[in-house]
């Protein structure tokens, strides 16, 4: 039945002709059910609508890929440059890295206070 298509095609993200046609491929269904269900399918307007919203994937691999190799979070654009992807095909490979993320800190952080009082001690002698 077209119900069962729907909750299908909710799990796996393939439209429920996509899935008849499968199904009639494995044998699971013959070709006057396959046409059936397409009539079915036509005489309720789904052939260009289908009534199940399928979200769109997120890649997580190739985040947990960049997160090891540039860190948390990982640039954007310095991953681009690497693998000589544009940065908006970066963007839809890893959609939730940022940008242009704060530069990490790698080496200790100079208190410039400090400095400016040695400085004036060293103006005054």
């Amino acid at each position: 039945m077209l119900r069962e298509f729907a909750v299908l095609k909710q799990r796996w993200g393939i439209s429920i002709q996509a899935l008849i046609n499968r199904a009639y491929d494995l044998g699971h269904i013959d070709q006057a059910r396959r046409e059936s269900l397409y009539k079915q399918l036509a005489a309720r307007g789904w052939r260009t609508n289908e009534p199940v919203a399928v979200h769109s994937e997120q890649p997580t691999l190739v985040r947990a890929m960049l997160g090891r190799r540039y860190g948390e979070p990982p640039s954007l654009l310095q991953a681009a440059e690497d693998l000589g992807l544009h940065p908006v095909l970066m963007r839809s490979l890893a959609p939730d890295i940022a940008a242009d993320p704060a530069p990490r800190r790698t080496a200790p952080v100079i208190s410039l206070a400090a400095r400016r009082r040695k400085g004036a001690r060293l103006q005054a002698l």
